[in-house]
């Protein structure tokens, strides 16, 4: 047969040889590197939808799945002989944020919490390094970049879903505010918010009109979401976040910047003023109104594309004064057809208010902290610490579990070794930016830029809330951090080769992080597993039909727990479950056989003293300890918990309370046994509590709302306090 006419005359290229499969470079070389974005992606993706990774369980599984794709990045870097496993300072910066948590676990107040948190602090490590690594060029940034996006995008849309009543995601929506996936509402505000900056350095690159329509339909769900719920400290971030997009796009751009962020509150805006009334009063048809926003957003794009048309015909005078025009009209028609909510209105009055609840006890919380700080100034307290300590430094009942003030539960936790790798990593980050802004392309910035401002916003925003105590938002974060650590390395001047050394440490830091996640992962993961097994055959035991079934039932719940401390040594839970659980046999033994449960006993006194060591001022874990206790007729054990519990808040009027019960129980059982001396030091304890409560009671702001312990101890109480006040006079 005849060579086709294109081909005929022409010499025919030799074939390349294929390097067979079991040599492994060719195929590994040219898809590893995308399955290894594919599954950062998935891991970028994933953690908002469960309730931001703030359980431990949720997180347990995240280590797995993060160490897993550690390795196949790492193997990625070996295939290409990339041996700079760490490259720059804010890769040591990052490392020492890690390891400064590693290092609060000496001495830690909660030895548990502190684990935990490392081990959280080591994953946010990873996913920057992972990010960071696994970038080969600006499409990658890209591709990180949409992807926040669309999971911001995916948290917002169910949070509006479940305001309409099409989604049945748990608390996303209360029927007066939108909670979402996060479950927090300010928390939600705040990271969708921060995801709206990224939507607009995206539509201000963007050249295709369609996917400008995407981008723009984005940022109008994500701010309709936030204003759904009710958060004005949102508002703070979309108004910093603005003012920081604006400063740092460059040119023309700025102009484009603002109007696709503009359009997309506005948009929000008029949508919101119909949509939340219908949903929060249930009427019928309340979907219709993101007609609304779509309509805006596809008359946006039109009008921009004849806005660039007229600036490149006519000139800037002509194409302003029509922004102007246009920028009028939806001012008009909202300021007519549509009014501001009312909660928003009170929210925005309360913005700036020094006065306002939400202010002052931010202030009284940075006290307390910078006081914790002063007691504990060199490694912190551990992660946990300030939820451990924190009604010790009150001088009023408030409940918190963290600061709200990301800034300052770092230094609370990490002492000042932390807090200085924290400031490290803000200066070398906003310093990147500095360096890749003079460096790289105009288009490649705006998109960089739009990141940046995001974690700016949101890092600025963690300065009075908790955005980082939910790992979802730090990994968030992180991962912009490390997109523009990625552009830093290929942007900056060529400098002297990495060391042997320094390429052998890296290589072994990274390494062992990842066994680390892997193997910790899977086992805490399991105890958590066989935990929940546990809890539920306990739960099942209030409804056993039969004896023989509440025993088997019983049984069932002690080996789960059982291997459930085995696995994870870490967990003050579940010993203290197991405790319980025994203790409960060793009351029934007793009672049939008495001295038959010696041994028994000394177990429920070792998984006792391992669950207070781990969390000794956490209420729940001693309250359980207490019942526990309580079944193994031993006053004083009983006594010396209830007084952790009373150490633990001492504002806390039913720690009093119990603590008079134990102290009352304690005298009778003495003098039932003829013990009057040791019946007598019980009474003068008793004595103890009310001048306890006189002493709380002078430490209190009377400014600050008032605690319980303020109205003393109920009748009852005070009524054994007379009677142990009658027998020492008696004695």
């Amino acid at each position: 047969m005849s060579r086709n006419k294109r081909t005929a005359g022409k010499k025919r290229e030799p074939k390349v040889a294929v390097q067979p499969l079991a040599n492994g470079q060719t195929w590994l070389q040219s898809y590893l590197p995308v399955v290894s974005l594919f599954l950062v992606c998935v891991l970028l993706f994933y953690p908002p939808y469960f309730q931001g990774l703030f359980f431990k369980q949720q997180m347990f599984a995240t280590h797995i799945f993060t160490g897993i794709t550690m390795i196949l990045v790492m193997l990625m870097m070996w295939i290409k002989k990339e041996w700079a496993f760490i490259k720059n300072p804010l890769d040591w910066a990052m490392l020492a944020f890690a390891l400064a948590y590693l290092m609060a676990m000496v001495g830690a107040l909660h030895p548990g919490d502190a684990y935990y948190g490392f081990l959280t602090a080591l994953n946010c490590f990873a996913v920057y390094w992972i990010v960071s690594r696994v970038i080969q060029d600006f499409r990658d940034m890209e591709t990180i970049a949409r992807v926040l996006l669309a999971s911001a995008v995916g948290v917002a849309v169910i949070g509006i879903l479940a305001a309409l009543g099409l989604s049945d995601y748990r608390d996303a929506f209360n029927g007066q505010v939108i909670a979402s996936t996060l479950q927090y509402t300010n928390a939600t505000g705040a990271y969708l918010a921060a995801a709206t900056l990224i939507a607009a350095g995206l539509w201000t690159r963007e050249k295709n009109l369609l996917i400008q329509l995407i981008y723009l339909l984005s940022g109008f769900i994500m701010c309709l979401a936030v204003l759904g719920t009710i958060s004005k400290g949102a508002w703070l971030i979309v108004l910093l976040g603005a003012l920081l997009l604006l400063a740092g796009m460059p040119g023309i751009a700025k102009l484009k910047a603002l109007y696709g962020l503009g359009l997309s509150v506005v948009a929000a805006q008029m949508v919101f003023t119909k949509f939340y009334p219908a949903v929060v009063n249930g009427t019928d048809g309340a979907a219709w109104y993101l007609l609304i926003g779509l309509g805006v957003a596809a008359v946006g794009v039109a009008v921009w594309w004849l806005i660039e048309y007229l600036y490149e015909k006519k000139g800037a005078v002509i194409t302003g004064l029509l922004i102007v025009v246009l920028l009028c009209i939806p001012v008009w028609i909202s300021g007519s057809s549509f009014t501001v909510d009312e909660n928003l209105v009170k929210e925005a009055a309360g913005l700036f208010d020094t006065q306002d609840s939400s202010f002052v006890s931010r202030s009284d919380f940075n006290r307390w902290g910078l006081e914790i700080v002063k007691d504990y100034p060199v490694n912190g307290t551990g992660a946990g610490g300030w939820n451990a300590l924190y009604h010790q430094y009150q001088d009023y009942l408030v409940f918190t579990t963290n600061p709200h003030n990301q800034f300052l539960q770092v230094w609370v936790e990490t002492g000042t070794i932390g807090f200085i790798a924290w400031m490290s990593i803000l200066v070398i980050f906003v310093y990147y930016l500095w360096v890749v802004r003079r460096t790289c392309e105009r288009s490649e910035w705006i998109l960089l830029w739009g990141l940046g401002s995001a974690a700016l916003a949101l890092i600025a925003h963690s300065l009075i809330d908790f955005d980082f105590c939910i790992p979802a938002l730090v990994i968030f974060t992180w991962a912009i951090i490390a997109v523009i650590s990625a552009a830093y390395n290929k942007e900056k001047p060529a400098g002297s080769k990495i060391s042997v050394a320094t390429q052998i440490t890296g290589m072994v830091i990274v390494f062992l992080t990842a066994i680390i996640l892997l193997v910790t992962g899977f086992i805490c993961w399991s105890g958590y597993s066989h935990a929940a097994q546990g809890m539920r055959a306990m739960q099942q035991m209030a409804t056993a039909s039969s004896q023989e079934e509440n025993n088997r039932i019983y049984l069932q719940a002690v080996n789960s727990f059982t291997r459930a401390v085995s696995l994870d040594s870490h967990s003050a839970n579940y010993r203290a479950e197991l405790a319980y659980l025994n203790a409960i046999k060793y009351r029934v033994w007793e009672k049939n056989q008495p001295g038959s449960g010696q041994e028994l006993l000394a177990d429920i006194s070792v998984l006792m003293k391992a669950a207070n060591r781990l969390q000794p001022y956490d209420i729940k874990i001693n309250n359980r300890l207490v019942l526990a206790a309580s079944q193994l007729n031993n006053p004083e054990v009983t006594r010396q918990l209830a007084e952790q519990v009373l150490q633990a808040n001492p504002y806390d009027h039913n720690a009093y309370t119990l603590m008079a019960d134990i102290l009352w129980q304690g005298m009778n059982a003495s003098l039932k046994a003829g013990n009057d001396e040791k019946a007598g030091e019980y009474a003068r304890e008793l004595l103890k509590v009310q001048e306890q409560i006189e002493r709380q009671q002078q430490k209190v702001n009377p400014e600050r709302p008032q605690p319980a312990i303020m109205s003393g101890l109920d009748q009852p109480t005070r009524d054994k306090i007379r009677a142990a006040e009658e027998y020492l006079v008696d004695k």
